[in-house]
């Protein structure tokens, strides 16, 4: 009786995180709140017109939810993303992508490793890029990300999270914070309201105030590179950046013009040399006027999406 209770309760749940609007052909399931067709995938896949003729159902599944919920729902393809890190935490149950007795056909997440099934694509693609982009798209949105805007920056530097499980964040902040004011418009260390009351919310509008932007990840695990790096690299921050064994996306980003924490080291040259860069405007043009990108990283993004579509197309 009380597998039955548990089964009708997670039919009940799924039902409810099914969106009716959207078409019945490509469905969401224990995923972040939003409109199907708004998802970026949905979006990938309508814009490459993958669907075709083709009458299958494509079921796509993140890690909001429980591991059964793939069974339990009918779908002819079925595709396992997660843009979190799968070593830790609640996550730790789907640290096989769920790849284990062949519940997904495909699985889209950040990390490295071989499989006929998985593709990697880390979460800052969807950020970054627009889902219907081809390669000239993605070309000139490289060559904007390789050169931000330098300007005068009024502000010396900031921080947002909602979350701080290491306790390395608060540490990060109070230790810049000695050079000059860090402001912080998330939950922790929250000092700041401009975020909201300033620019309704709009980050990257924000981020463009300042010259740094404090953005460790909140947790080390080798390819787990979020948003945040690359939100501070587009808004012409320098990057104060702890994760991915600070080697985030050597693929794509110059690492030279990245400053790195040392989570359990020495930072005081790391604070020095921010001391250095806030008091000296030559000194802060010539690094945040690196370029942030390596050479091939636009055809490097172009083999992602062209990875994606090869495997989704196979598959519908």
């Amino acid at each position: 009786m009380g597998n039955l209770l548990e089964f009708i309760k997670s039919q009940k749940r799924i039902q409810k995180l099914k969106r009716g609007n959207a078409p019945y052909r490509v469905q969401f399931y224990d995923f972040w709140e939003q409109e199907v067709t708004d998802m970026w995938l949905y979006r990938f896949i309508d814009s490459h017109r993958l669907l075709g003729n083709s009458r299958k159902k494509i079921c796509f599944f993140s890690t909001f939810g429980n591991r059964d919920d793939v069974e339990n729902i009918r779908g002819d393809v079925k595709v396992f993303f997660s843009g979190e890190n799968l070593k830790r935490g609640t996550f730790g149950k789907f640290s096989d992508h769920l790849l284990n007795n062949e519940k997904v056909d495909l699985a889209l997440g950040f990390e490295y490793f071989e499989e006929v099934r998985y593709l990697r694509f880390p979460l800052w693609l969807l950020y970054m890029f627009d889902p219907e982009s081809r390669e000239d798209d993605i070309v000139k949105r490289c060559k904007s990300l390789d050169r931000p805007a330098v300007k005068r920056r009024p502000r010396f530097a900031c921080h947002i999270s909602s979350e701080d499980t290491l306790g390395l964040r608060k540490k990060m902040c109070e230790e810049i914070s000695q050079i000059a004011k860090v402001d912080c418009s998330g939950k922790v260390m929250h000092n700041c309201d401009d975020l909201w009351d300033v620019y309704d919310d709009d980050k990257m509008k924000f981020l463009s105030e300042y010259k740094f932007n404090i953005c460790p990840e909140n947790s080390n695990c080798y390819g787990y590179v979020t948003e945040k790096v690359f939100q501070a690299v587009d808004a012409g921050c320098v990057p104060i950046y702890w994760g991915s064994f600070n080697n985030p996306e050597p693929e794509v980003l110059n690492q030279q013009a990245i400053l790195f924490w040392n989570k359990d080291g020495d930072n005081n040259k790391n604070l020095e040399f921010i001391r250095q860069l806030n008091e000296s405007e030559k000194l802060y043009e010539e690094f945040s006027s690196q370029k942030r990108l390596v050479q091939n990283a636009a055809e490097y993004v172009i083999c992602k999406f062209d990875d994606l579509e090869s495997k989704l197309r196979e598959l519908i």
